[in-house]
């Protein structure tokens, strides 16, 4: 996604007014003033509408929920309090939840977006290896 596209308004969390926005290709949710954390099903739901569907998805909580019940490929971001995702990544591993494949990257989801940088790295060299 090019830098400055929107999708929405739509409903998140029960509140309107929320939108999907790209910077540097990377799509985030928020109301217009603020960057808003989700744990909900309905920002992945405007996400995978609005784009074409991906083969990969890395994204948080709700973004990787939606991801993987969609079937879609999934590296999940979650705090080490997010248990719900390596519940539901056992469960379709076991077979026992349909879904597509999710690897699990826990992290302190409290830092601020340079803390990041490393794994920002590790995409780009999975990407070439793909491309290779």
């Amino acid at each position: 996604m090019p830098s400055g596209r929107q999708a929405g308004p739509f409903r998140a969390d029960g509140r309107s007014g929320r939108f999907l926005w790209w910077s540097d290709g990377v799509g985030v949710l928020t109301d217009g003033r603020d960057l808003l954390a989700t744990t909900g099903a309905e920002a992945a739901a405007e996400l995978l509408f609005t784009l074409p569907r991906p083969d990969l998805l890395v994204g948080d909580v709700g973004f990787a929920a939606g991801a993987v019940r969609s079937g879609i490929e999934t590296v999940a971001l979650g705090g080490l309090d997010s248990v719900a995702l390596g519940v539901a990544a056992s469960a379709v591993e076991d077979g026992s939840l349909p879904g597509a494949p999710c690897t699990i990257v826990p992290l302190h989801d409290a830092c601020p977006p340079a803390a990041y940088e490393l794994l920002l790295g590790a995409d780009d060299q999975a990407r070439a290896e793909r491309t290779a």
